[in-house]
């Protein structure tokens, strides 16, 4: 089976969440040489104390982030007007979700006196906070960037000498040949220098690679017939094109679910 948008978004996800758990590494790894030049000599500066928060800083919002950019997701796809004030939201939330939630670990690990502490969030808010937003911001801009409809999206092309422009919604299929791209529409086919890997990766999710050869538009896929040995996707429009060996078997309900969710989006 082909893989689908979902398989690639949680690749592009896990690269995000790996960025980010190495950004805040970094960062809090200089936060802890921090304190060991600026309070090393004090009698009441505590190393594990220092090393123990900062673990559990790091820990706990990495397991927070993934849930930020579900929500980031889920508020873009239905709100899409209003993403720029969620953000916001979102960001601010999350930053005080996660100072109640480490605060209350550090006080049931016996570091506080008490369950709100002023000091810790004097320090929290003065700077961790800083790191965290900007940490938010970036995956609130990553989604934005990575997951914003699709639906009128615009591919360039040529008809013979003159360049054309359409929407990526009216392309039945590509085809690679050579070092150029055929895109078939209902009544047109473009010529466009790339390659099918990139195109692909331009127009996830509502295409889906079935050869090495074609990109189908998951809008006009009607079904599939096997021939023997081989696969074959339907289009509308009486069009019959071969599912490549390392495609096959091509999960044809699937697809059709997942077309119909992002129609309903």
């Amino acid at each position: 089976m082909t893989m689908g948008y979902q398989q690639n978004w949680i690749k592009k996800e896990r690269k995000f969440f790996i960025a980010s758990s190495a950004f805040l590494l970094v960062l809090f790894a200089l936060a802890m040489i921090q304190n060991v030049i600026r309070y090393g000599a004090s009698t009441t500066y505590s190393p594990v104390r220092s090393v123990t928060y900062l673990l559990i800083s790091l820990l706990l919002f990495l397991s927070l982030l993934p849930s930020i950019l579900q929500v980031s997701k889920l508020v873009l796809d239905r709100y899409p007007r209003y993403y720029v004030v969620s953000a916001i939201v979102i960001s601010i939330s999350s930053i005080l979700i996660f100072y109640a939630g480490s605060g209350a670990i550090m006080y049931l690990l016996g570091f506080f006196d008490d369950f709100f502490n002023i000091k810790y969030a004097r320090q929290y808010f003065g700077r961790e906070a800083l790191f965290h937003l900007i940490l938010v911001i970036g995956a609130c801009v990553y989604i934005f960037f990575t997951y914003q409809k699709k639906a009128r999206r615009l591919v360039r092309g040529s008809v013979g000498r003159k360049s054309v422009t359409i929407q990526t919604a009216l392309i039945r299929y590509v085809e690679a040949d050579d070092h150029y791209l055929k895109l078939y529409t209902e009544d047109s086919q473009l010529v466009k220098r790339s390659t099918m890997d990139k195109m692909s990766e331009e127009l996830e999710p509502e295409f889906i690679r079935i050869h090495r050869k074609y990109l189908v538009n998951t809008s006009f896929i009607i079904g599939k017939e096997r021939e023997q040995r081989d696969e074959y996707v339907l289009l509308e429009g009486g069009i019959r094109l071969k599912v490549g060996r390392s495609y096959q078997p091509l999960d044809i309900e699937t697809i059709l679910n997942e077309t119909s969710k992002l129609k309903k989006k």
